[in-house]
Order: C-alpha cells, then sequence, then structure tokens
C-alpha cells in the first residue's frame, strides 16, 4: 500500500484534540458501489448510501456526509465488499468440486478453513484500494473561519484509526459541480430537530 500521510503530523496535546474535533464535522462525499441502498446506523441514526444506480442529488451512488460518517461507512462497507468477496470464492471452491465428482466444502469444518485462507480483512492493500473508490474527497471543510477560545478541557484521549488515515491520504477538495448536481434534484437536507438532539447528547456527554 502507498504510504499513509499523517493527517495529523506535528500536533499534540489540544491542538490534536481541537483538530480532531473539527475535522469530524468536514463534509465528504462516498460512493456505493453496490446495486443495494446501504443503510449506515450510527449511535442509533441511520444514514441511506444510495446504490450506484440511484441519484439522491450528488450523482448516482453518491452522498455527502459528515467526515465521521465517512469513516464508519469506509470501515463497514469494505468489510462487507470483502466479506461477499469471500463467500464467491466460496461458491466457486464447491462449484470446483462438483465438477470433480467432490463433496462440498463441509461447512463447520473445511469452509472455515477455507474462508481464513482466502480473506483479505487484513490486507491493507485491498484496503486502501477499496477507499480509493468509496472516498470520493472533501466537498466541505469545516471550522476554517477560526476558532474561538475554548472554554474548559476535553478529558476524552484523542484516536486515530486507519480509516482516518486513509481519508487524509486519498484527500482532495471537490466541487459539487464535478458531479453535475442539478439545482433541479433533490438535496437531502439536514434534520435540524436531530441536530438539537445530537448536541444536547454532546453536551450531556461532557458534563
Amino acid at each position: 500500500m502507498s504510504e499513509l500521510t499523517d493527517p495529523l503530523k506535528g500536533l499534540s496535546g489540544d491542538a490534536l484534540i481541537a483538530e480532531l474535533n473539527r475535522r469530524k464535522h468536514d463534509k465528504v462525499m462516498i460512493y456505493n458501489p453496490t446495486d443495494e441502498d446501504f443503510e449506515l446506523i450510527h449511535d442509533s441514526y441511520k444514514h441511506i448510501i444510495p446504490n450506484k444506480n440511484k441519484d439522491v442529488g450528488y450523482g448516482k451512488g453518491r452522498r455527502v456526509v459528515d467526515r465521521y460518517l465517512g469513516m464508519h461507512y469506509l470501515k463497514k462497507m469494505t468489510d462487507m465488499i470483502l466479506m461477499r468477496e469471500v463467500d464467491q470464492k466460496v461458491e466457486e471452491e464447491n462449484k470446483r468440486r462438483e465438477k470433480a465428482g467432490q463433496q462440498p466444502l463441509t461447512p463447520w469444518q473445511e469452509q472455515p478453513v477455507f474462508e481464513q485462507r482466502v480473506n483479505r480483512f487484513n490486507d491493507e492493500d485491498a484496503r486502501f484500494e477499496l477507499a480509493k473508490k468509496l472516498f470520493l474527497g472533501v466537498t466541505e471543510y469545516f471550522g476554517r473561519d477560526g476558532v474561538k477560545q475554548r472554554v474548559g478541557n476535553e478529558k476524552r484521549d484523542p484516536v486515530v484509526n486507519k480509516e482516518m488515515e486513509m481519508m487524509a491520504s486519498l484527500e482532495r477538495e471537490i466541487e459539487l459541480e464535478e458531479y453535475n448536481v442539478s439545482s433541479s434534484q433533490p438535496i437531502q437536507t439536514p434534520d435540524v430537530q436531530q441536530a438539537k438532539n445530537e448536541a444536547v447528547m454532546e453536551i450531556a456527554k461532557n458534563e
């Protein structure tokens, strides 16, 4: 895999926490390459990523979400695609065996061993190649107009995960016009009440 760019190089302490909190609200465009809508559940809220043939205002299979949702999507969709790849290889192996006059893989003995051998869940190159297809870029950077002085201390430890690193290494700013977004198409607007509820929950966590 290409060496990942450190998205937070040189930052530590309060500066690191502030940048992590800022960037999770960036708007990013993600892509669903499958024939089915993808249901992303986070904090009990449902987010539908349209299938590759459906356009909800950003182009077929595309949707703009907050970066933190994009990171969850990147992991969930990658896991699903790699799992389907394993299922396909199992099916192909059973067909090969049938053609050769052999018994199919036994579900509780041979199949798990076969799946362990052919799966690419821990293959960083495979995950990175999928990330290139699933993450299209940043449409809007949050909080770039400046930061008001903070009051109080953030207690939670900062976390930088693989999905964040992959997004950073692939990052580019994009204009919605690149995807021929029509003003006549229905653009999904934020749920104001949901935003209020999330804000209340966030405040409660920090008290």
